[in-house]
């Protein structure tokens, strides 16, 4: 097959695998190597003495098997330094470049140096021949896919695009997990009141997860709720904002201080845990609404908490654990 129809189809598979576009460059590159077996191809024109050696064997033999597979492994160990995530590429491009061509009419000899040849589909009159309209109209397929890949790069990755189309809650929270350390994250509403019955839709920023990690707490203006708890939500869709690092820093309080010694030391970000008082305080829990602050006895649950909501209580003392995220 031609140069081009390995490069994308390497190419776009790496990409799918890491949704990363340097992965598709790198793994796309890969997957010319196994023509190498042929001075005339791309590969065996660039790294000519290489190719000198390897064709020896002829064209689609031991480059195009297992063993072609083992040897790039070996050979390619030292990219391993840069991480192995990388060395990981190099294989999974080579391997899809010389199974593509298992899609010619003669096949490839996966089990080199068994005669027998791989070779898909069954039937010769629908395999690839080189240059050929169809494989042309193949190529054609492999750029729509590798564009659509891209964009789902921007857009978060092909898992992330793939949880955005099923829209759920928990799809959300995984995306949320992935990346709201690193950017701002925002997510397209549309939900139902669950005791004012009432529609709540439109772009609410994440603040931050419940302190078991399975609730969403959102906010747009004043409007702050937890996805799950006061809203039953309908459509989940998680948009990713600017770059923005965030800082998430555990505070440990093992002796009382004034809850205003906290709150300086949370400055703009938002405080979840709990922390015990030097007094009874009552803050019931009211269902219809987000209560970032709720006390029962000497108590204090806080989640994703602001200097605003503990302003009330900064004269008490405290103690406990909490996370700092701003």
């Amino acid at each position: 097959m031609l140069s081009t129809t390995h490069l994308l189809f390497s190419g776009t598979i790496c990409a799918l695998a890491w949704s990363d576009p340097i992965a598709a460059i790198v793994g796309g590159a890969a997957g010319l190597l196994p023509d190498l077996d042929t001075p005339r191809s791309l590969p065996g024109r660039i790294l000519a003495p290489i190719s000198a050696i390897v064709s020896r064997w002829g064209h689609r033999q031991i480059t195009h098997s297992l063993i072609g597979s083992g040897a790039i492994a070996l050979i390619s160990a030292p990219v391993l330094v840069l991480g192995g995530k990388w060395w990981l590429v190099v294989q999974l491009g080579y391997l899809c470049g010389w199974l593509l061509d298992a899609a010619s009419k003669s096949g490839v000899p996966a089990l080199y140096p068994s005669p027998k040849r791989l070779v898909f589909p069954y039937d010769p009159t629908f395999r690839l021949t080189t240059g050929s309209p169809t494989e042309r109209l193949f190529q054609g397929l492999l750029v729509l896919i590798a564009i659509a890949t891209l964009q789902s790069i921007g857009d978060g990755g092909s898992l992330a695009s793939f949880r955005n189309l099923l829209a759920t809650d928990q799809g959300a929270i995984e995306h949320y997990r992935e990346v709201g350390s690193q950017r701002r994250v925002f997510v397209e509403l549309e939900a139902l009141h669950k005791l004012e019955a009432r529609k709540i839709s439109g772009r609410f920023e994440v603040i931050g997860t419940n302190a078991t990690g399975d609730r969403l707490i959102v906010q747009r203006g004043p409007e702050r709720y937890a996805i799950g708890e006061q809203l039953d939500p309908k459509v989940v869709r998680v948009v990713e904002g600017a770059i923005a690092p965030v800082s998430i820093a555990p505070v440990h309080i093992p002796d009382p201080v004034p809850l205003a010694e906290v709150i300086q030391v949370m400055g703009p970000g938002t405080a979840t845990g709990q922390l015990t008082s030097d007094e009874a305080i009552a803050i019931a829990k009211d269902p219809r609404r987000f209560m970032p602050v709720v006390a029962e006895g000497q108590t204090l649950t806080l989640t994703c908490a602001r200097a605003e909501d503990l302003k009330p209580l900064a004269e008490v003392w405290v103690s406990g654990d909490l996370v700092v995220r701003k």
